[in-house]
C-alpha cells in the first residue's frame, strides 16, 4: 500500500467555479486516473471518493471532481452537456500541469459521465473504463424522467423538482439538460468509433436503469482494444456496493496497469 496526501484545489473554467479533490502517492510521475461522476453528482460523494482512494494506493494521480453546475446540489437547472464536456476539457488541462506522467492520463467514468467522455474523446487520454455507461441517452433519461413523474412539468414549466437515485435530497432539474439529451438522442457509431484507445465496460447485472445491452452494442462498435465484464447482481452504481467495488477495483487495475505503461 502507498502513502499518499489529499489535497483540494477550485479551478475556473468558462468563469465557473470547478471543485477538485486530488489523491495523490508518493511516487514519482505517477499515472493518472481521471474520475467522471454522472447525473447523480456523486463526484464527491465518499463512495465515489473511497473508490478512488483504492486506486491512489496503487500507485495512481486520482482526480475527483464535480462539475460546476452541481455545486448546489439541490439546483442542477443549468447542467448542460456541452458546458460539462468543456469543463472535463479544463480537468485534463488542470491535470497536465501537475508533477505527472502525461503520456498515462485515463479516465474511470460513470454514466452520463461516460457519454460525456465519448463525446469530447479527448487524445490526451490513453485509457478509458465505463461503468454502466448509456449511449442512447434519450431513452434513459425518458425512462427516468417519467420513473418520477417529472416529464411533463419539465416540459411545460421548464424546470422540475424530483429525488434522483443516489440522492435522497430533492433536485430543481431545468429543460435545457433535457433539451439537448433530444437532440443528441443516442450516441452514434461514428462517433464511438473515433475512440482509439483501451476501453474497459463494467455493467451490473441488475441495472434498471440503463440496460446492460447498452454496453454489449457499445461494445460492439468501439476498436480493439476492448473488454466488457459484468458484474453479478450489480444495481446501476456498480461500486455503490463495498463488495462488488472491490471486484471492479481489481478490474479497473488489471486494465489500468496492462495498458498505461
Amino acid at each position: 500500500m502507498m502513502f499518499m496526501k489529499i489535497q483540494k484545489a477550485q479551478i475556473e473554467c468558462n468563469d465557473k467555479k470547478i471543485n477538485i479533490l486530488l489523491q495523490i502517492p508518493d511516487k514519482e510521475n505517477p499515472p493518472v486516473v481521471i474520475m467522471v461522476h454522472g447525473y447523480g453528482g456523486e463526484g464527491l460523494e465518499k463512495y465515489f471518493v473511497d473508490t478512488g482512494k483504492e486506486l491512489a494506493k496503487n500507485g495512481f494521480f486520482v482526480v475527483n471532481f464535480l462539475f460546476s453546475a452541481y455545486n448546489n446540489i439541490n439546483d442542477i437547472s443549468n447542467l448542460s452537456i456541452e458546458d460539462s464536456i468543456e469543463e472535463l476539457k479544463c480537468i485534463i488541462g488542470f491535470v497536465n500541469k501537475q508533477n505527472i506522467d502525461k503520456n498515462r492520463i485515463a479516465i474511470v467514468a460513470q454514466s452520463l459521465g461516460c457519454s460525456i467522455t465519448i463525446l469530447l474523446n479527448d487524445e490526451r487520454i490513453k485509457a478509458n473504463v465505463f461503468l454502466a455507461p448509456g449511449i442512447f441517452l434519450r431513452k434513459v433519461f425518458s425512462k427516468l424522467f417519467k420513473h418520477f413523474n417529472v416529464l411533463e412539468e419539465l416540459e411545460n414549466k421548464g424546470f422540475a423538482i424530483y429525488k434522483p437515485i443516489s440522492r435522497g435530497t430533492d433536485k430543481k432539474i431545468g429543460v435545457k439538460f433535457w433539451n439537448e439529451v433530444k437532440q443528441i438522442d443516442h450516441i452514434t457509431e461514428e462517433q464511438i468509433r473515433k475512440i482509439k484507445i483501451p476501453t474497459l465496460i463494467v455493467h451490473g447485472t441488475d441495472d434498471d436503469l440503463v440496460e446492460i445491452e447498452q454496453s454489449k452494442k457499445l461494445y460492439e462498435m468501439l476498436n480493439e482494444p476492448k473488454k466488457l465484464f459484468l458484474v453479478k447482481d450489480a444495481p446501476h452504481v456498480t461500486i455503490n456496493n463495498l463488495n462488488q467495488r472491490k471486484i471492479v477495483i481489481k478490474e479497473i487495475l488489471d486494465w489500468l496497469n496492462k495498458w498505461l505503461k
